[in-house]
């Protein structure tokens, strides 16, 4: 599988089994930070530099996902404990998952 494959798998797998508040969109786009970022209007917007190996791009994905999951539209803080409860679940999740086959 190649690593776009993975890549591609992997967002697809995130939106089935952790379904956020708003719909999610992913892409990849030259930033001016070698990170990702999120957007919150009425969709979530997670852009990720497209020169980081997949790993890395996993990596923030995960990060910037956790933030869909955990945004209810107040201010509160930004990596708060339930931020780092659902990024902790959604890569261990990942770790079990690991590009598996679906049936």
């Amino acid at each position: 599988m190649t690593s776009l494959q993975k890549w591609l798998r992997t967002i697809a797998w995130l939106r089935r089994e952790f379904p956020a508040q708003r719909k999610v969109y992913v892409r990849t786009k030259k930033l001016k930070d070698d990170f990702g970022i999120i957007s919150f209007e009425q969709f979530f917007l997670i852009e990720i530099h497209p020169s980081r190996p997949l790993r890395a791009k996993l990596n923030i994905l995960f990060h910037e996902y956790a933030h869909c999951l955990t945004w209810f539209g107040a201010d509160q803080e930004e990596h708060s404990d339930e931020w780092g409860i659902w990024y902790a679940r959604l890569y261990r999740a990942f770790e079990k998952w690991s590009f598996r086959e679906e049936k």
